[in-house]
Order: structure tokens, then C-alpha cells, then sequence
């Protein structure tokens, strides 16, 4: 890319684009910024949106999970491009990180509800699971070709079995791999 085929395609000169930005780096660095501020945006929005209060802990993970792989598709695109677009400037992980923290801050309101011995690391460790099968979901070989409602569902089993234990309900300490169990 070349600051002449940017102003070609923009139909402006090549003195109106020095006069906005001092390189092509600065201008890639801005479309960078733009990106994850739509996609942070976009993300508060949508948590606005929701009615949080007066719901248990069930109710919020899969309302979360619905969030998570609603606007996966649409911000992860924008991200990786932006992320792509100036020199490691645009944290794409760290934006992760801060999806995280703002689910988790909301299921840990529901403390009460989760029988794993340690709720801050477990909510934090469920959350990082589902979206690393949301990431890479299990499609295709043994697992078989998951619908949309399928992957909804085993996102919330794998985040809830974990926090809460199976749904028995013995009271027992909760183990990662019980959710296979």
C-alpha cells in the first residue's frame, strides 16, 4: 500500500493526506485505533443492553456465552486486521483479557452460586475455556459438525459444570475434568 493509491481510492491528494497524517504509519496506526474502538464499543453496547440484576448464575453464563458468540465473528475480524495494521500497537489479546474481566466481574456477583473452592480463578478459567472453543470449535474428525444452538449449549455445560459441579449436585469439590465425568 502506497499513501498515492490511498488517496487515489479516497479521491483526495496527496496534500490533504499530510496534512491529516505525517506518514502512512500514522495513518495506519489510526484505522488501527478506529477498529478496536468500534469493536469496544460495540461490545459495551451490547453488555448495556442486557439486564444483569436480579438473574442467577445460570441465567448470566448463558446469557454471556450468547454475547460471546454473537459478536465473536463480527469484532474478531476487525480486531486481527487491526492488530495487523500498525507494529503490535493493537492489542487484540488485550482485548480479550478485558472481555474476560468484565464477564467474570459479572459472574462473580453470583459467588454464592459457585461451589468451586476458588470462584475467582474458576470463573476466569471457564470464561478462557469457552472462548477457546469458540476460537476453535470442535467441527469436524470424532466430534461432529456442531450446530450454532449445540455449541451454545456445550459452551454453557463446560463454564457451569465447572463452576457449580454436575448437575447431581453432591456438594463435592469441583475438578476441571468433572465436567467430562
Amino acid at each position: 500500500m502506497t499513501v498515492q493509491a490511498v488517496v487515489a481510492r479516497a479521491r483526495s491528494s496527496v496534500g490533504s493526506f499530510y496534512a491529516r497524517f505525517g506518514s502512512k504509519d500514522d495513518l495506519l496506526a489510526y484505522l488501527g485505533e478506529h477498529i478496536r474502538e468500534s469493536a469496544a464499543t460495540e461490545w459495551g453496547d451490547a453488555l448495556l443492553a442486557k439486564s444483569w440484576s436480579d438473574r442467577g448464575l445460570r441465567d448470566i453464563a448463558v446469557e454471556e456465552i450468547d454475547l460471546l458468540l454473537e459478536l465473536r465473528a463480527r469484532w474478531e475480524a476487525r480486531l486481527r486486521a487491526a492488530q495487523g495494521l500498525s507494529s503490535g500497537e493493537a492489542d487484540y489479546e488485550g482485548f480479550r483479557r478485558a472481555i474476560v474481566e468484565e464477564l467474570a466481574s459479572r459472574l462473580l456477583e453470583r459467588r454464592s452460586e459457585i461451589r468451586h473452592p476458588n470462584p475467582e480463578v474458576a470463573v476466569r478459567v471457564g470464561l478462557w475455556a469457552v472462548l477457546g472453543v469458540i476460537d476453535h470449535p470442535p467441527f469436524g474428525h470424532a466430534a461432529g459438525d456442531l450446530t450454532p444452538d449445540a455449541l451454545r449449549h456445550e459452551c454453557s455445560e463446560l463454564l457451569l459444570r465447572y463452576l457449580v459441579g454436575s448437575s447431581g449436585g453432591s456438594g463435592a469439590q469441583v475438578e476441571f475434568f468433572d465436567v467430562w465425568s
